[in-house]
C-alpha cells in the first residue's frame, strides 16, 4: 500500500515589504564584564524617569494646593503615589541584584552566568520581585477604578463597567 503525495501548495507573493529585524547582539561573555542585558538597562533607565515623574507629581500634590486639601481629600492618592513608586523601586533594585548574582557571583563563565540568570535567581529575590509587581498593579488598578467612580459623580453603575 502506497501513500498519495500531499499536494503542493503554491506560494503566493506577498505585496507587504518584510521590514528587516532589529537585532542587539549580546555576547555570553559581556556578562562577565559587567555589562547588563538590556532589559535590565531599560527597567532601570524607565525608573530614573519614573523618579522625575514622581517627585514632580509629589510637588504638584504638596506645593500647588493648600496643604488642608491634600490630606483631607485625596490622601489614598497621595498614599498610593508613594507606595507605588516604593513597590517599582523594589523590582528594579531586585532586577539589578538578580543581574550581580547572575554575572558576579556566579559568572565563572559566560554558560554559568547565563544559566544562573535562567534560572531566575535565588526564591527570595522571585518573591520580593513578584510580590512588589502583584501589589503595585493591584493599587494602579483601584486608583483606576477610584478615578472613574469620582468622575461618574460616584455612581457605581458607571464605574461598574470598568471592573
Amino acid at each position: 500500500m502506497e501513500l498519495a503525495e500531499a499536494p503542493r501548495i503554491p506560494r503566493l507573493r506577498s505585496r507587504l515589504v518584510a521590514l528587516p529585524a532589529i537585532k542587539i547582539k549580546v555576547p555570553l561573555n559581556s556578562l562577565k564584564t559587567g555589562e547588563i542585558p538590556i532589559g535590565t538597562f531599560l527597567q532601570l533607565y524607565m525608573n530614573g524617569f519614573y523618579t522625575g515623574l514622581f517627585f514632580l507629581t509629589l510637588y504638584g500634590m504638596v506645593f500647588k494646593r493648600p496643604v488642608y486639601t491634600v490630606y483631607r481629600t485625596t490622601p489614598g492618592l497621595f498614599v498610593a503615589l508613594i507606595l507605588m513608586y516604593i513597590l517599582s523601586t523594589v523590582h528594579a533594585v531586585g532586577d539589578w541584584i538578580l543581574m550581580k548574582f547572575g554575572s558576579i557571583d556566579n559568572g565563572d563563565t559566560a554558560e554559568s552566568a547565563a544559566l544562573h540568570l535562567a534560572n531566575g535567581g535565588p526564591l527570595w529575590l522571585f518573591i520580593i520581585r513578584a510580590v512588589s509587581l502583584v501589589v503595585s498593579t493591584v493599587i494602579a488598578d483601584l486608583v483606576m477604578l477610584w478615578r472613574c467612580w469620582t468622575i461618574w459623580n460616584n455612581n457605581w453603575v458607571a464605574s461598574a463597567f470598568f471592573i
